[in-house]
């Protein structure tokens, strides 16, 4: 615990692990990375914006792209818990967006080196 948590009181902020405050803990501890693909009616329906700006809002780095066979594969990175957030967003998506399924692959955590979330293509 540094001076500045002391006079906040808290070692670590309201939510976050304590793996992730802690500076002795192993690299990625805390972290989830995912690979998820997302069919179903989400192209040309505000879909990768709107992910983004979730993914932005929670606080995530990665990517969101269109692919050739009308899917849209996200890479998410960040706290655990803010993943698992966005994962259950992906599940419904934008207003327009029709989600008929989310196949998700586990990376290895800390394996994206982006330091923002954008959009791809």
């Amino acid at each position: 615990m540094n001076i500045f948590s002391r006079l906040r009181g808290s070692g670590s902020a309201p939510g976050s692990s304590p793996a992730a405050s802690d500076p002795d803990a192993p690299a990625g501890a805390g972290m989830r990375t995912i690979r998820a693909l997302v069919s179903g009616q989400v192209q040309g329906v505000g879909f990768r914006w709107y992910c983004t700006e979730e993914a932005q809002r929670l606080g995530l780095v990665g990517r969101v792209s269109n692919l050739p066979d009308g899917d849209v594969k996200v890479l998410a990175q960040g706290p655990a818990d803010a993943v698992s957030q966005l994962v259950a967003w992906l599940h419904h998506g934008s207003r327009w967006a029709r989600v008929d399924d989310v196949r998700l692959t586990e990376l290895p955590p800390g394996s994206l080196t982006q330091s923002d979330f954008r959009p791809g293509n």
